[in-house]
């Protein structure tokens, strides 16, 4: 499942790096070459660095976006949910042949969704930078 998520979501990366990287002014890495470091010192020193928001906004909306895939693992899988989704496998065993646990399917559903709401909380701020840093042409 890695390679066809990789394919599916690298575009959405690509995107947002590109026009990230692109609004990094040139003169910054030759200002580290005058200063003495060597090209990876200053890529790892300069460049890096300043593209911390970006690489944070690709990684955050990547990470959510395979979260919340559901039909294209189904697709690729046999369909058996115990196979690609613990989540969804355990909420579904909540779901019996003539009762269901409504209360503890919403419970689940709910403990499901905190990894993703607790990352845009704490990523909050570079998810807001790294979307912005093209839109004004300076």
């Amino acid at each position: 499942m890695v390679l066809p998520f990789s394919a599916l979501f690298m575009p959405l990366s690509i995107f947002i790096l590109s026009t990230f990287y692109g609004q990094i002014p040139d003169g910054l890495e030759d200002a580290a070459r005058i200063e003495g470091t060597t090209r990876l010192g200053a890529l790892f020193r300069v460049i890096m660095p300043l593209s911390a928001p970006g690489v944070a906004t690709a990684g955050v909306l990547t990470f959510i976006s395979v979260y919340n895939e559901f039909f294209f693992s189904f697709l690729m899988t046999s369909g058996e949910a115990d196979q690609w989704a613990p989540i969804v496998w355990g909420i579904l065993n909540y779901q019996g042949q003539y009762s269901e646990l409504y209360n503890l399917m919403a419970a689940a559903s709910i403990v499901g969704v905190l990894p993703v709401a607790i990352l845009v909380v704490v990523a909050q701020e570079k998810i807001v930078s790294g979307l912005t840093a093209g839109a004004l042409k300076e």
